[in-house]
């Protein structure tokens, strides 16, 4: 992030932490031992209680999730006009109650209020016309300069792939009473490729249903090298499956983990 970029998140900051305040947005707090604590209303009045408490997501979802989702309709409405001509379809989503409060309690994602969680909104870009990509990667950008109520875009990173496979274009920045949003821009290709590789390697829900103990750390590393051969091949053949399409390793395959190549478009 370069030194300006730098400048303007750390006002950004202060002005989100004065809005949250004024709003009486719960506030939280790091314990030396590590736990993670947050404030919230209760009937007896505000209280610190650990982040796992059934209290953080009854606020969640009363207080803090209609906020979130106000700000997740105002700013695809705010995309839909900005991206109007193109051939892309606007999709969304708004983090859960009990992935937010899960989340509070990761190293390094402790932020002061609940509006500042970075992917609590989530929208996704999807192009399917491959001639429109680089009009929508620009016109997306230029949210960093042209700045609107509903969505200012502060930070702009592009996964090329070149670590674990995964493409996609992000932009993260701040909506509606100052929630956190994060755009994606992406072909039809790498979101069949994201959703497979998140569902089934970046996180460990199925590999734990799925894969005995003993095999479960084989079949993770086998299958994240597989994922980027697959993305690499995607990405050469213009999300189009080629002869030389890599081949499921065996105990990838064994489990059901092969990537889903009937869910690419023709």
């Amino acid at each position: 992030m370069d030194r300006t970029l730098a400048s303007s998140f750390s006002l950004v900051e202060l002005a989100l932490s004065l809005l949250a305040k004024a709003q009486g947005a719960s506030a939280m707090r790091v314990l030396p031992s590590g736990r993670m604590m947050v404030r919230v209303k209760t009937p007896s009045g505000r209280r610190w209680v650990p982040h796992t408490a059934p209290e953080v997501q009854q606020h969640i979802s009363e207080h803090l999730h209609p906020i979130a989702e106000e700000a997740h309709d105002r700013a695809k409405a705010h995309l839909e006009k900005v991206l109007q001509g193109l051939n892309v379809q606007i999709g969304g989503r708004i983090k859960e109650p009990y992935k937010v409060a899960e989340k509070m309690g990761r190293p390094g994602k402790q932020p002061r209020h609940f509006n500042r969680l970075g992917d609590t909104v989530g929208l996704r870009v999807t192009v399917h016309d491959p001639a429109h990509f680089e009009e929508a990667h620009r016109r997306l950008k230029s949210l960093m300069d042209n700045p609107h109520p509903h969505l200012k875009v502060l930070e702009h990173e592009v996964h090329d792939g070149s670590r674990d496979g995964y493409r996609s274009v992000h932009f993260n920045g701040i909506g509606h009473k100052g929630q956190r949003l994060e755009v994606q821009l992406r072909h039809p290709w790498q979101n069949v490729w994201a959703d497979h590789a998140h569902d089934n390697f970046y996180k460990d829900d199925n590999l734990r249903k799925l894969v005995p103990a003993h095999e479960r750390e084989a079949v993770k590393r086998e299958g994240v090298a597989y994922m980027k051969q697959v993305s690499d091949h995607l990405h050469a053949n213009g999300g189009k499956i080629g002869p030389d399409f890599p081949k499921a390793p065996p105990r990838v395959k064994k489990y059901g983990l092969e990537f889903p190549a009937h869910k690419l478009q023709n």
